[in-house]
């Protein structure tokens, strides 16, 4: 079975059953017939799966496997589809699963963490984050690390192939005026080994940028720099020229050995040396270039990973290209690279080329912002965004840690809570009775600042069974801040 729910449908788009009925796969509501009993608790309709078949005409059914489908021509921005599936056993046992939860016997469990389809553009950022990484990290570091700029993203998590075949380029996925809706693109490989790139990532997309303001794509990846070479050797030195002096940074560079866990270092000169420079200087510190008596340039630890050790991109620029980092000592080992090119339409386009994934940054010293923070700020600056002061550099926070009063309260049938949360981490709000024990688990998980959205209660326990009229407490506890309040119910 799949359970579905929809959010954030405007009036004028069609119902779930619109979707499910009609257009292409008008036999959907055959293939995928309502279960009935009406939605759960939190709101997710129940359907059966069919069977799932190896050819188009349905002849050749795979074993063991099951599908589901909507006609995802009846959604528009910003509708979001979230979904799990279950399976009942011959005794009629219900078992759950989502990515996130994995098999639970618990159905609340999977409804707090299900998967989700997002209709993009949501029209609140001018970034897209492409995510390749198969866990749930890749886009918690990127959107975390933007929660501190003050700033979001919309998100493009692709379904991870280990093979990484099958056109896996988010060129195959979405259409280049779809693109051309944002201005900047961070594209993340993670630890796909190949086929994270396709031409219309790098030269569609910058070929036809005409923002208002500058744009660009910034490439991290363990492999990302060797894919491009493969799909599109003879484009790519237009807006992005290098060569790979090794895909394994284990074996050395161009002078000698490189640490497995290799200190990096921003090297002088380059597009990213002009833009925000965040250290004082500090004489007690050692600094790659003492004679900035303002600044210091930026320097972070690319972790290789444990237990499975990764291999690092090795890059030298050529033509335009400029090294931006480098594994120290030896400055011809770039760690990344970037290149600023005058498009058709007389717009800079700007790439950046990183020989390692965003989760791999590790801060080098004890001290804030923390590295990441520092290192993706250059870049959407360089990329001519406009950036906040990181949270913590000025009194009034773009973010705090609050627990509002619910509204309605006193409530019935449903009541809402909102809070916020000043830093990424674990976060739990849950509901008690007068008598102190837990009745509802409404939040319990890892979150960022910039991803807090309201809660809403409907007044039902964790078993899904409406709760008795009376006095009931809610509390929210993150790893700096806890409160509680109370709220009442009515019948």
């Amino acid at each position: 079975y799949c359970y579905v729910k929809s959010v954030g449908m405007g009036e004028d788009q069609p119902s779930l059953w619109q979707a499910l009925k009609f257009g292409k796969h008008w036999w959907n509501m055959i293939r995928y017939p309502y279960m009935g009993g009406g939605p759960t608790p939190r709101g997710f309709y129940k359907f059966q799966c069919d069977t799932s078949y190896q050819d188009a005409a349905q002849t050749k059914p795979t074993p063991n496997k099951y599908c589901f489908d909507l006609n995802d021509e009846y959604f528009r921005p910003p509708a979001r589809i979230e979904f799990y599936f279950a399976a009942t056993d011959a005794n009629g046992n219900p078992i759950y699963w989502t990515p996130f939860t994995g098999h639970t016997l618990i159905q609340a469990v999977a409804e707090a963490d299900p998967d989700e389809m997002q209709c993009l553009p949501t029209g609140s950022s001018e970034i897209l984050h492409v995510n390749y990484s198969p866990d749930r990290l890749g886009y918690k570091y990127f959107h975390s690390t933007l929660s501190f700029l003050s700033t979001t993203a919309d998100r493009f998590d692709k379904r991870w192939d280990p093979m990484g075949k099958g056109g896996n380029g988010i060129g195959n996925k979405a259409g280049i005026d779809q693109l051309l809706r944002y201005s900047i693109i961070g594209h993340d490989a993670a630890n796909l080994r190949a086929g994270a790139i396709s031409d219309l990532d790098l030269i569609s997309y910058n070929n036809r940028l005409n923002s208002n303001k500058n744009g660009g794509i910034v490439f991290f990846g363990i492999n990302i720099a060797e894919d491009i070479v493969i799909v599109g050797a003879w484009l790519m030195y237009a807006y992005i020229a290098y060569s790979i002096l090794t895909s394994n940074h284990h074996g050395g560079g161009s002078g000698g050995a490189i640490d497995l866990n290799p200190f990096i270092r921003q090297k002088e000169g380059g597009f990213l040396d002009l833009f925000w420079l965040p250290f004082p200087y500090d004489s007690a510190l050692e600094h790659p270039f003492p004679s900035y008596q303002q600044t210091v340039l930026d320097t972070f630890v690319a972790f290789a990973g444990c237990p499975e050790i990764k291999g690092f991109d090795v890059l030298q620029p050529l033509g335009n290209a400029r090294c931006e980092y480098y594994y120290a000592p030896d400055t011809n080992n770039c760690a990344v690279i970037a290149q600023e090119t005058l498009n058709p339409f007389g717009k800079k386009a700007r790439v950046v080329l990183a020989g390692f994934g965003f989760e791999d940054i590790r801060d080098d010293r004890p001290t804030f912002p923390i590295d990441r923070v520092v290192f993706l700020r250059r870049i959407l600056e360089f990329f001519g965004s406009t950036t906040a002061d990181p949270i913590g550099i000025h009194e009034d926070p773009a973010f705090s840690n609050t627990l509002e009063q619910n509204y309605p309260n006193p409530f019935n049938p449903e009541t809402t809570i909102r809070y916020s949360t000043r830093e990424i981490g674990h976060i739990s709000l849950k509901i008690y009775n007068a008598a102190g024990q837990l009745v509802r688990t409404l939040l319990n998980k890892e979150i960022a600042p910039s991803e807090v959205e309201p809660v809403v209660w409907d007044g039902t326990d964790d078993g899904g069974e409406q709760v008795a009229s009376g006095v009931y407490f809610y509390r929210l506890v993150t790893k700096s801040f806890s409160e509680t309040k109370k709220l009442v119910i009515v019948k």
